[in-house]
C-alpha cells in the first residue's frame, strides 16, 4: 500500500452540474487520416542521466508548464478576440463530420468478440525521487512488459516525453494531436500496430469551442481534449473505437468536460464498440462520474464486480470510491470483464496507480437491450 497518496481533487458529491454548461455547443467530432495525427515512434537509446541539465527538476517542470500555458493563452486569445473562422485554425488535412446514431441494420457484421488488455497510465510524478530520464526508461520497459493491446497515456507533452515512454518493442503506434507540427501528448494513445489497423482518428477539445485546437476551458487551466481512434483488427476485420482523455483538475473545467465527454463517446458508440481510458480527476462517488458513466457508458470496475471477475485494487481497496480518479470505461452491447487491477507496486513509477483491465468485447451489434451485466 502506498504510504502517501496525491491529494484527492474531487470529493464533491454535493456539486450540482448543468447538463449543458455555459458555452457548451453541439459536439462536432474531428477526424483525420493516419498520416495527419499519427506518428509511429521508434524509441531509440535513452538519454544518459549524467548528461541531464543541472537545473533542478522542479524548475524545469515549472518552465515547461509556463511555456505551455503561454502557448495556450496566445491561441485562445487569437480565436476569442479576433473571432477567426474555425477552419483557419483546423489541423491541416482534417475534416469535420458529425457522428450520428445509426441503427444496427446499417452496421457491417463483425466477429463476435475480441479479447483485449487495456491500460490507463498517468506517467507524471511530482514527488518521485527518481528523475525523468530514469523513470521514463523504467516506464517504457514496464509498459512493454504488460503486452497491452491499448494504452491511454496522460500528462505527457512533447515529442521527447512521448518517445521516452513508448515501449521499445517496436509494436506500438502513437496517436497524438499536433499543433503546428508539435505534439501535445496530454492524452496520447498507443495501440498494438501488429494487431490493429488505424482507420480514422480525431480530437475533440474540452473547451468553449470543441473544434478549435487548444480551445481554453471555463476557468484557468491547460487545454484538454478527447483523443480517439477507429481501429480494425487485421485478422478478423472486427472494429472498435479507443478513446483517451485527461480532465483538467479545476472544478469548473472538469464539470463542463463531463457532458462533452459523454456526448462524444455516445456518438462514437453508434459506429463501433468503445473502450475509454483516462485521468478524469473524478472519483466514483462524485456526481460528475454519474454524468461520465451515464448509459451507454459503463465502468469496468463495476462490471467486473457484478460479473464476478477478478478485482484487485491493491493498496487502494480501503478507499477506492473516494481516491481513484483513473478509470477504464466501455460503451458496448456486450462486454465481459475478466480482470480489473490497480497496480501501485512501484510508488516511484508515477503519482497515479496504473489501471489494467482484461476484457472480452462484443463486436456484433445487438438489436435488443444491452447485455453487459
Amino acid at each position: 500500500m502506498l504510504d502517501s497518496r496525491p491529494p484527492n481533487p474531487d470529493h464533491d458529491t454535493d456539486a450540482r452540474l448543468e447538463p449543458h454548461p455555459p458555452g457548451h455547443a453541439e459536439v462536432a467530432i474531428q477526424t483525420a487520416t493516419s498520416h495527419t495525427l499519427t506518428q509511429p515512434i521508434d524509441a531509440g537509446p535513452q538519454a544518459d542521466p549524467s548528461q541531464a541539465s543541472p537545473l533542478p527538476r522542479l524548475i524545469k517542470r515549472l518552465l515547461r508548464g509556463v511555456a505551455l500555458a503561454l502557448a495556450a493563452l496566445v491561441a485562445f486569445a487569437g480565436a476569442w478576440y479576433f473571432n477567426l473562422p474555425q477552419h483557419l485554425l483546423r489541423i491541416v488535412g482534417s475534416s469535420e463530420v458529425q457522428a450520428r446514431p445509426q441503427s444496427a441494420a446499417t452496421l457491417a457484421p463483425s466477429p463476435a468478440s475480441l479479447a483485449l488488455r487495456v491500460v490507463s497510465a498517468n506517467v507524471e510524478c511530482f514527488y518521485c525521487e527518481a528523475n525523468w530520464d530514469e523513470r521514463s526508461a523504467s516506464t517504457a520497459g514496464y509498459l512493454g512488459g504488460l503486452a497491452a493491446d491499448l494504452i491511454g497515456l496522460q500528462e505527457l507533452v512533447t515529442d521527447r516525453d512521448l518517445e521516452a515512454v513508448v515501449p521499445t518493442t517496436g509494436d506500438y503506434e502513437l496517436v497524438v494531436p499536433r499543433i503546428f507540427g508539435q505534439a501535445y501528448g496530454d492524452a496520447a494513445i498507443l495501440f498494438r500496430a501488429s494487431r490493429f489497423e488505424l482507420l480514422e482518428s480525431g480530437v475533440v477539445w474540452l473547451g468553449r469551442n470543441q473544434g478549435l485546437p487548444l480551445s481554453a476551458g471555463w476557468t484557468v487551466g491547460l487545454p484538454r481534449y478527447v483523443n480517439w481512434v477507429l481501429l480494425r483488427e487485421r485478422d478478423s476485420g472486427a472494429e472498435l473505437i479507443f478513446v483517451n482523455t485527461h480532465f483538467d483538475p479545476n472544478r469548473p473545467n472538469k464539470d463542463a468536460s463531463a457532458p462533452i465527454f459523454h456526448e462524444v463517446v455516445t456518438a462514437l458508440s453508434a459506429r463501433a464498440p468503445v473502450i475509454a481510458t483516462g485521468d478524469f480527476n473524478t472519483c466514483t462517488d462524485a456526481e460528475r462520474f454519474a454524468i461520465v458513466c451515464a448509459p451507454p457508458i459503463r465502468d469496468t470496475h463495476a462490471i467486473a464486480s457484478a460479473q464476478g471477475g477478478e478485482v484487485d485494487a491493491g493498496g487502494w481497496s480501503d478507499a477506492l470510491d473516494i481516491d481513484l480518479i483513473d478509470h477504464v470505461l466501455v460503451a458496448a452491447d456486450a462486454v465481459q470483464v475478466v480482470a480489473w487491477r490497480v497496480d501501485d507496486s512501484d510508488p516511484d513509477r508515477s503519482d497515479h496507480p496504473y489501471v489494467m483491465v482484461d476484457l472480452v468485447l462484443g463486436t456484433e451489434r445487438a438489436s435488443g437491450p444491452s447485455s453487459q451485466d
